[in-house]
């Protein structure tokens, strides 16, 4: 009689090779998992800080994520989207109005306190007929050079600027925030 080992020994052989090969893939999938799960994890904490730039009104552009996940990929977009929409806002609400508010955890509501004001009006002296020499395009660029200039020197004085009214702007002082000097703050920003 035949020891056992020769007919189930090349069994055993193979167990052990099959064995082998399980525990390195085993090995190569985790190796993966953890490299995939890293890297988004990564992604999802430069997400997390972008948000934090949203909420303290921290609008620049960045550089897209790129991800092979398609809701990372997706929600970057929409945070790209976000921050533009939040941008062309801060056209015409003052940054540092909005960064008190989320400072203080507060929400933008109607109301309001009763105080002194100082009113700023500006145009541009014959904007008509300075207009009606200009191609569309170059008043376009006119205005656009103008309106930062203006929004600059009164933001610069603790100015804000209320609205644009065609070639004319209207801006406070001593809202919304106080400003003891508001009066010459105002006619600094004219001059």
């Amino acid at each position: 009689i035949s020891p056992t080992d020769d007919f189930i020994g090349g069994l055993k052989e193979t167990n052990r090779e099959i064995a082998a090969i399980i525990i390195l893939i085993i090995a190569l999938e985790l190796l993966l998992i953890g490299l995939v799960s890293r890297n988004i994890s990564r992604r999802v904490s430069a997400i997390t800080g972008e948000f934090k730039d949203i909420g303290q009104f921290n609008l620049s552009s960045t550089v897209p994520l790129r991800s092979i996940v398609r809701e990372i990929a997706s929600l970057n977009l929409s945070i790209e989207s976000m921050k533009a929409s939040l941008r062309s806002f801060g056209h015409y609400v003052p940054k540092d109005l909005v960064r008190s508010l989320l400072a203080d955890g507060q929400e933008a509501t109607l109301g309001g306190e009763r105080r002194r004001l100082s009113l700023h009006f500006s145009d541009i002296a014959n904007f008509t007929a300075i207009s009606e020499g200009l191609s569309p395009e170059d008043l376009v660029e006119a205005m656009k050079e103008y309106f930062e200039l203006m929004t600059s020197a009164i933001s610069d004085e603790g100015g804000t600027v209320d609205k644009f009214m065609g070639d004319g702007i209207m801006a406070l002082y001593n809202a919304p925030s106080a400003l003891p000097d508001h009066a010459r703050e105002a006619k600094t920003a004219s001059t």
